[in-house]
């Protein structure tokens, strides 16, 4: 499942934002990383499903760099440090 978005001027990296299926905003609780305008989000990683479940995404643009082993590490870097992202970007979502 890859989401793609347009980039945003001064962003060095992007949080993808998601969470269970019909799981909104406030309950988007797992994060993914990536320094581009596209994310490709492991099989391991989509969560439980079965036909007719959507998974909502959101992204947020940072002007610094995560740091951290995973792309969880890093998402969480940025996510809970003293930086500010952008606010989060209006929903897109996947459906089964």
């Amino acid at each position: 499942m890859t989401i793609n978005w347009n980039a945003v001027d001064g962003a060095k990296s992007y949080v993808i934002h998601y969470g269970n299926p019909g799981q909104t905003t406030g309950d988007a609780k797992f994060m993914e990383y990536t320094t581009g305008t596209s994310y490709t989000l492991p099989a391991d990683k989509v969560p439980s499903h079965k036909d007719g479940d959507k998974i909502y995404f959101y992204v947020q643009a940072f002007s610094d760099e995560g740091q951290g082993a995973t792309t969880e590490d890093q998402a969480e870097y940025l996510n809970a440090g003293q930086f500010t992202g952008s606010d989060w970007s209006k929903v897109a979502s996947a459906t089964f």
